[in-house]
């Protein structure tokens, strides 16, 4: 399951112009910050 919600994560931080936050909530991550954990990216890296 994580995995999925990681990799649909990704094709719409790719394809859309939803901020991170509007992405995390779409594919069922609690916050922005869990959906950055799970990339392991920086915030700052993230829009």
């Amino acid at each position: 399951m994580q995995a999925e919600r990681l990799r649909r994560s990704q094709e719409l931080l790719e394809s859309s112009a939803h901020p991170v936050e509007t992405i995390a909530e779409l594919v069922g991550f609690p916050s922005a910050a869990s959906l950055r954990l799970g990339l392991n990216t920086p915030v700052l890296e993230v829009r």
